[in-house]
This record gives C-alpha cells, sequence and structure tokens, in this order.
C-alpha cells in the first residue's frame, strides 16, 4: 500500500510516542457539557476539592491559571481542583511513593511506559469507573469505541479513561521534497522502504551530514516491528504478534523474514555512508534534525499536513511516506491515561472533572494553554487557532496536550496546524484493531527470563539493527543467544497468556 501523508514527529520518549476502529465514537467534542455538570453538581452543597497530579514542566503561575480553572468548575460541578505537575524526571518516583503508601489523591496520570498502569492495578492503587463512567461521564464513554476501552479493561473492569490523541501505529519515512526534485527522485513511487535507496544514493553527495537521522537514542533504527506488520507485546520489538493474525501467534521477530530484510537493509545503507558509522550522541545531531537538515527520517507517520511538519522541523519542503496500513495497538491506546486513587474521598467529583477534560473545550484549554488574555489570544477563532503571549510562553507553556484528556479540543498555537485534529481522528477511524488489542503481558512469572533476555538485545540486537554487523552471521547468533537466555520460556507464557485472554472475551 503507498499513501502519501504528511508527518508530526512524535519525539517525546517515543513515545509515543509513541500511539482504531471505523468508528472513533460519535462524538466530535465540541457537546455543550455543563448542563450535565451542574445536574450532578446539585445545588446548596459544600464544594468539594479533588487533586490532580500529571507530568510535565512545572509553570511559573500555574496558580493563576488554578485559579481561573476553578472559577468554571465550581459553576459546572462544585468542585475545585488542585492542579499538581511535577517534573518528567520526578513523576515516576513520586507517583510510585503516593501510590504504594495509600497517600491521598484523587486523579494521577498513568500509561503503559510511566507509572505503570498494569502494576497499578494489579497494587490495588486505581478503582474500577465502570459505574462511575455511565453515572457521571456518559459522554466521555460514549465518545470512544469499545475497543479503546477494552485496550484498558482489567479482569474486566475499566480502571483508566484513555487521554484521546493519534492512537495509530503507522510507520513511513519523511523526506526533503525539494532535494527529491532536485535529483528527479519520484516519491509518489514508494511503496517500501528499500524503493528509497535511489533517493539515498542520489542526495548522499548533496548534503554535508549522512542522510538518514539516527541518534543514540533511537532504539531499533529501521528494524520497527511495525514495518512488517507486528504489534510488539514485549522486548519490543522481538516478542510481537501479526497484527491481522487471527489466530494471535506470539514469535520472535529475529526469527521472522520481515527482520532480515529490516536489518539487511540497515547494513547495506550503513555501509553505503547512508547512516553514520556509529550512532551519534542525540543532544549533538538534535539541532540537525529540528534545522531540517536531515532529508530522511524514519518514524510514525500522521495525517497531519505538509505545512505543519515544515514549521515544526525546518524542512523548505517536506513529503511524508506511509508504509504500513495503520493499526490500533494496546501500547498505542495506554501511552496516556487517567486514573482515580483507590484512596480518593471524591472519585464521583473525580469523574465529572475527568469527563469536562474530555468534552469541554474551555476546560481543556484552559490546563493545556492558561487564561485567554493573558497566556493567550484569538488569531482566528473559527479555526481554532491561538497566539501564545510573551507572558504565556515564560509564565505557562505545558506543551504537552496529550497528558490531561481529549487532545482533540485543543487550540492550535501554530496556524499550520488549523485542522489537524479533524485529520487525526480520520486517522484513528482509518485503522483497523490489532488482533489483540487490550492485551498486556504479566510479566511477573518471566521476569528473570526477561531480564536475561534483555541483556543479550543490549549487547547483540543494537550492532545487528544499527548496520554495524552482517545479517547472516549476526541473526543467528542474537536468536541463538536469546534462547539460552530463556526467549522460548518467554514466547511459551505470552502465548499462554494470550489463549486465555482471547478464551474470556
Amino acid at each position: 500500500m503507498k499513501v502519501r501523508l504528511t508527518l508530526l514527529m512524535l519525539l517525546l520518549a517515543a513515545l509515543m510516542v509513541a500511539c482504531a476502529p471505523a468508528d472513533d465514537g460519535g462524538s466530535d467534542g465540541d457537546a455543550n457539557t455543563s448542563d450535565a455538570g451542574e445536574s450532578d453538581a446539585g445545588e446548596d452543597t459544600e464544594v468539594v476539592e479533588i487533586s490532580y497530579m500529571y507530568p510535565g514542566t512545572v509553570p511559573d503561575e500555574v496558580d493563576l491559571v488554578e485559579e481561573n480553572l476553578n472559577e468554571i468548575l465550581v459553576e459546572r460541578i462544585n468542585t475545585r481542583v488542585d492542579l499538581q505537575p511535577l517534573d518528567w524526571g520526578q513523576f515516576d518516583e513520586r507517583a510510585t511513593l503516593m501510590l504504594t503508601t495509600g497517600e491521598q489523591c484523587d486523579i494521577v496520570f498513568t500509561a503503559n511506559w510511566l507509572n505503570n498502569y498494569w502494576q497499578r492495578v494489579n497494587q490495588g492503587s486505581f478503582i474500577p469507573l465502570d459505574d462511575l463512567l455511565d453515572e457521571h461521564a456518559p459522554e466521555t464513554r460514549s465518545a470512544m469505541a469499545e475497543q479503546f476501552w477494552d485496550a484498558v479493561r482489567v479482569n474486566g473492569e475499566i480502571y483508566g479513561v484513555p487521554n484521546r490523541q493519534i492512537w495509530t501505529r503507522s510507520y513511513g519515512v519523511v523526506v526533503d521534497q525539494t532535494l527529491a526534485d532536485q535529483v528527479g527522485f519520484d516519491t509518489g513511487a514508494v511503496d517500501e522502504l528499500g524503493d528509497l535507496e535511489p533517493y539515498l544514493e542520489a542526495v548522499v553527495d548533496e548534503v554535508d551530514i549522512p542522510p538518514i537521522y539516527t541518534d543514540d537514542l533511537t532504539l531499533y533504527y529501521l528494524a520497527y516491528a511495525e514495518f512488517g506488520g507486528y504489534d510488539p507485546q514485549l522486548l519490543t520489538p522481538y516478542v510481537v504478534v501479526k497484527a491481522d493474525d487471527p489466530n494471535r501467534q506470539a514469535v520472535n521477530f529475529a526469527e521472522t523474514p520481515e527482520f532480515e530484510e529490516l536489518v539487511t537493509l540497515a547494513y547495506n545503507w550503513n555501509q553505503a555512508g547512508y547512516m553514520a558509522p556509529e550512532p551519534p550522541p542525540a543532544d549533538v545531531v538534535f539541532n540537525d534534525f529540528l534545522m531540517g537538515n536531515y532529508p530522511f527520517v524514519v518514524d510514525v507517520v500522521t495525517s497531519f499536513t505538509d505545512e505543519s511538519y515544515e514549521s515544526l522541523y525546518s524542512m523548505e519542503e517536506a513529503t511524508a511516506i506511509q508504509l504500513v496500513d495503520p493499526f490500533v495497538s494496546t501500547n498505542a491506546a495506554t501511552g496516556t491515561i487517567s486514573s482515580i486513587c483507590s484512596t480518593s474521598e471524591h472519585p464521583e467529583q473525580a469523574m465529572q472533572f475527568i469527563n469536562l477534560m474530555n468534552t469541554d473545550p474551555e476546560v481543556f484549554n484552559i490546563v493545556a494553554y492558561g487564561v485567554e488574555g493573558v497566556h493567550w489570544n484569538w488569531i482566528d477563532e473559527e479555526n481554532l487557532v491561538i497566539e501564545q503571549t510573551e507572558q504565556g510562553l515564560n509564565g505557562y507553556n505545558p506543551s504537552a496536550n496529550w497528558v490531561f484528556g481529549n487532545s482533540f479540543l485543543g487550540y492550535m498555537p501554530n496556524p499550520a496546524l488549523a485542522g489537524s485534529n479533524e485529520d487525526a481522528q480520520a486517522q484513528n477511524d482509518a485503522a483497523f484493531a490489532s488482533s489483540v488489542l487490550g492485551f498486556a503481558v504479566d510479566t511477573e512469572p518471566i521476569n528473570t527470563e526477561i531480564a536475561q533476555v534483555q541483556a543479550v538485545i543490549d549487547e547483540f540486537g543494537g550492532p545487528l539493527t544499527y548496520g554495524l554487523v552482517e545479517p547472516t552471521e549476526g541473526i543467528p547468533e542474537l536468536v541463538e543467544r536469546m534462547n539460552e537466555a530463556g526467549m522460548q520460556t518467554i514466547l511459551e507464557e505470552v502465548q499462554r497468556q494470550i489463549d486465555e485472554w482471547a478464551a474470556s472475551r
């Protein structure tokens, strides 16, 4: 399949980076939810205080934002919220301490990669939300298709509200269209990674650095399991299930023909000088990336406009090429979640606030961008385009909409991003669900084997996927050492859990 799209690189923690069905819900977030909130609030009742802890930068003017937010919340749900942002580096440790010692809290950010959702549920740190969603957040409940709720179910119950964002995993490349035109390369003729070799061969002498962006924080370079249509489950990218496999067979990606093809490509391109000989330090090369100096970048491709990528990463003219049919995985759908603590004294009001963060643009954007007229002003209200003020950029600029709730409600601080929320929702709508969407591995029975295999991957996997080792030698050695360390035990246990999970559905 070949689709030419544009890219917004999901840079942070890969997140994302790193993150659906034919129907993502039937709600575009424009519904007026204040009536529902007021009916929940009741009359002549004492104002309730709740806390909301989440990771990010800690803005100087969070108290001012909180004051303005609470004026709205008191009116709508008779509640005040204590915003508790914590620096990224402190959040996991602080959340772990709070939740494992039984400290009182209300709403907390969780995910599969930070303040681990599955561990917290198993520890009893969060409460089931099914009844609270039905009673206090019916708009949020109905706005997402059931398979997204399945992704956060544990033993049949929902313990977190996924924060809405792009949930598809559709990898591809972004290329410098100006250079492509200069060397006469037709980007419209690209169906797979290998088709880009003539482009790389032509541009390698046109740039001062190796044309493929790499750094020492990039994990797999070209060897993303998603390029082969696989959904990673564990020891990414090695314990995988084919996303469209109805039998849900767990396999070692290193033993697949797709892995061999990708690492062979990496080896050939490394030897040809298209990649730096060794992974360069991220802090050294990242400025070149931001300046648009790399004419070839591998990452998740989204349906944003060309102008958005060009404005964010300074490439004069960019063309992104989607190389994989987009699908939704458990990892993507659980990459950002809001949960309610088991120690919460006000779970009803906590759920009402979560509902507003997912349905009310005014509430969401106060948390995301601050106070209108102070931290931002309208440029084009019809298209939801704003301009952040100097006070906003310096005093309140979380820059993490995906943390808070329904990111599709977010205003656009860059005119080039106008309409991108609709594009993102359309990409979710076009995606298919992985055959194991909703499954998550319980690692407890195989923690020893996981640690042993990870050590093998660290030693032998990185050089192989970067193209430093000849594949006909490197792949057999990697697989052999993985098996010696316990890979087959891991695969058998993961398969057992998948089969049990599938039978219970």
